[in-house]
């Protein structure tokens, strides 16, 4: 590919090598992220998240790894198809604005749907797959960018219980 080509895809939002991937900015709210993974993407459908940052959320990740996960390097695959990522999605949500982890992919079948790299390091870019059926891409696409536009929601507040 030459490099003419290469910045006519970072242009037209698809990643210079291999013009395969599509990003879409600006959806810094991991929670959101994750509501939108849990209703677009297919139920089978693997979730992968990399480096927990927090220990409620490692222990939520430990209770729903599945084969392929590998806790010591702080590796979890998570069904799509059960609870887990609502669940994850609630707990990041309350330990907000603390990055909840480093990466996020879904995976099916061996190849990546969507890549949400550095969500520890403030990064808001989410990669989806070109590869994906257009009217899920279309779908997918849509979600995230008007989960871009909302402002992140605050941490959830638990009432103080009041002192005698």
């Amino acid at each position: 590919m030459g490099w003419l080509d290469k910045i006519r895809g970072v242009v037209n939002g698809n990643s210079g090598d291999d013009q395969e991937w599509i990003a879409v900015d600006g959806v810094a709210d991991t929670s959101a992220l994750l509501r939108v993974i849990e209703e677009s993407m297919p139920r089978d459908a693997m979730v992968n998240i990399v480096k927990p940052r927090s220990a409620e959320v490692e222990g939520l990740l430990q209770q729903h790894k599945t084969g392929g996960s590998n806790p010591d390097e702080g590796d979890y695959y998570l069904a799509l198809s059960g609870p887990a990522i609502g669940q994850l999605s609630r707990l990041v949500s309350e330990i907000a604005p603390d990055p909840a982890f480093g990466t996020v992919l879904v995976t099916q079948n061996g190849r990546n749907l969507l890549e949400a790299y550095r969500r520890d390091n403030g990064e808001d870019v989410v990669w989806l797959s070109a590869s994906l059926p257009e009217r899920l891409l279309a779908s997918v696409r849509n979600a995230l960018e008007i989960a871009a536009k909302q402002p992140p929601a605050p941490p959830l507040q638990f009432p103080q219980a009041k002192s005698a």
